[in-house]
């Protein structure tokens, strides 16, 4: 699935918000933060995938804004969403899928959830791709 955000909602409106969650979470202005600990026990080659799973009975929105943060700092993150924005889905659903750098996904998480609702309604669980026997 492509990476650009849906009709009627402009990147403008959000990226900004994007930024500064991922400055906070990252320790600098973009580019200049790292995660240390991500940094120090994750090989540089490692790949994993981020599932998106609904915590509670919700409605899904912020998706657009949450894979922002992570084609903020990595234009290679892949994307699948099975339910999107306006979508009702209940707890333990799966929402979305990405996969990319094993040292960006994690570090990103964080500032994904922030900038993409108020209300944690969604966590995003971690795996490494080479240990995925599915």
């Amino acid at each position: 699935m492509s990476l650009s955000p849906p009709d009627g909602l402009d990147p403008r409106a959000y990226r900004d918000i994007v930024l500064r969650a991922l400055e906070e979470d990252l320790g600098g202005p973009l580019g200049a933060g790292r995660d240390v600990t991500t940094d120090a026990t994750v090989p540089a080659i490692a790949r994993a995938r981020g599932l998106f799973i609904a915590k509670a009975d919700c409605v899904v929105a912020g998706l657009d804004v949450a894979f922002e943060c992570f084609r903020a700092l990595d234009s290679a993150i892949q994307v699948s969403v099975s339910t999107g924005d306006g979508a009702r889905c209940r707890a333990g659903d799966a929402i979305a899928e990405v996969s990319g750098s094993a040292r960006t996904l994690p570090p990103v998480s964080a500032a994904a959830s922030t900038a993409a609702m108020s209300t944690y309604n969604w966590i995003i669980v971690f795996l490494p791709i080479n240990r995925l026997t599915d």
